[in-house]
């Protein structure tokens, strides 16, 4: 498991979120998903572009009731996901019986970004290293380019399904960045 202190190296500016065990609903049985949400927990924000839910330390609820609040169509699959935030355009959840982190839109429905919450926390680790390491200019091409290579080294499970998710995301930290 990661440690607290990688966090705050790749995320210097960001506070890091955790969740108490007595707020992990009991549909969250990933023991791996407990612990990085109780234990190493996730930024509050990147870039403005990853923003974890407000509510997260207080009350998780399933991305079906989100939509549902919202009187919207729920997408399948939305009620045994849980919401962490949005990413981009699209929310930002994870599966709480086998810990993937999936981006959820109404447009798409549900798919992969992350064999499971250390894995995205990893990847997002190498993105905010890339974004502070060099400058802006061509800051798009670079991450898309760099996107297989994480994903096959960092989180093998997940290459190359969650190529289109994690591509529709740096876009929006390229342009964000800019």
């Amino acid at each position: 498991m990661l440690k607290r202190r990688q966090l705050d190296r790749w995320f210097p500016d960001d506070e890091i979120v955790t969740v108490p065990d007595a707020v992990l609903p009991a549909g969250i049985t990933d023991p791996d998903t407990r612990r990085a949400l109780t234990d190493m927990g996730v930024p509050e924000s990147f870039q403005e572009v990853l923003e974890t839910n407000v509510d997260l330390p207080e009350r998780i609820r399933t991305v079906g009731q989100t939509y549902r609040d919202l009187g919207e169509p729920v997408p399948d699959g939305a009620d045994d996901l849980y919401l962490l935030g949005n990413a981009g355009q699209s929310l930002l959840a994870v599966d709480g019986r086998t810990g993937a982190v999936r981006q959820v839109h109404t447009s798409f429905g549900t798919r992969p970004m992350a064999s499971g919450l250390e894995a995205f926390v990893r990847l997002l680790g190498a993105v905010s290293t890339e974004v502070r390491r060099r400058s802006r200019d061509d800051l798009g091409e670079r991450l898309r380019a760099k996107l297989p290579g994480w994903l096959r080294e960092l989180d093998p499970p997940s290459a190359p399904a969650a190529e289109p998710a994690w591509s529709a995301f740096l876009a929006d930290v390229a342009a964000n960045a800019e």
